[in-house]
């Protein structure tokens, strides 16, 4: 009886042996195949080497195609910034050229900074002048005093023989052209401006100069002077 039980114990550990080491070796081969494994066979590695791709060769192929279509779309984005009234504004502020102001005017004549625009590009357009060869304006003869005016009025005399543009730039901006011959008025916000007259033609320079505005009237005339030698 007693060696029945033996080997019925012997018997029930061998089968818990078996039974545990079926148990452990599931979980190893399930570990083999699941899709998060970082091993490969000799042969699978060795087609891997075989697909390989030459890298060498992308960056100049890719290069090209990149520099182009990047050209393409700074390009579409910079005429998307024009598509609107304020991205325009905003474009021309950002660039702050003549060129920009211009364009933007030209395709916002009502737009809602058109003053300001007009203003910023008659301020540029003197500072090329004073940045340039140029004479010198002389003062202009205040030939009215209004001290309580808020405003000033300049009476301009043209006899170049050439249409003259005088333009000023300070607490207000304007620009004006006159006929050869002809006269012109401007009135202005008092204070400081700088001012720049040129006429169109190529040998002869332009002025520009600096005068403050205190209320009244003012007259000035310009003319050609023959140069002696």
């Amino acid at each position: 009886m007693l060696f029945r039980k033996h080997i019925i114990l012997v018997f029930s550990l061998v089968f818990l042996c078996l039974g545990l080491s079926a148990q452990v070796s599931i979980p190893r081969e399930k570990a083999g195949s699941g899709s998060f494994s970082t091993r490969s066979s000799s042969s699978e590695r060795a087609k891997m080497i075989g697909s390989k791709i030459d890298v060498n060769s992308i960056p100049q192929a890719y290069g090209r195609y990149s520099d182009e279509k990047l050209e393409d779309l700074e390009k579409q984005m910079k005429e998307r910034e024009w598509s609107s009234e304020e991205t325009a504004w905003g474009r021309a502020v950002a660039l702050d050229s003549k060129q920009a102001y211009e364009r933007y005017m030209a395709m916002y004549p009502y737009g809602s900074h058109v003053s300001e625009a007009n203003n910023r590009l008659i301020e540029l357009r003197i500072n090329d002048v004073m940045n340039s060869s140029h004479g010198s304006l002389p003062i202009m003869d205040r030939v009215f005093e209004d001290d309580d005016s808020p405003t000033s009025t300049i009476v301009i005399e043209n006899d170049t023989g050439y249409p003259l543009t005088v333009m000023y730039s300070g607490t207000d901006a304007r620009e004006i052209t006159i006929n050869p011959g002809c006269k012109g008025m401007v009135t202005l916000k008092n204070g400081y401006y700088k001012i720049a007259a040129a006429v169109p033609a190529g040998n002869i320079k332009p002025y520009a100069g600096k005068q403050e505005l205190k209320g009244g009237r003012y007259e000035t005339g310009f003319i050609i002077a023959p140069l002696y030698r």
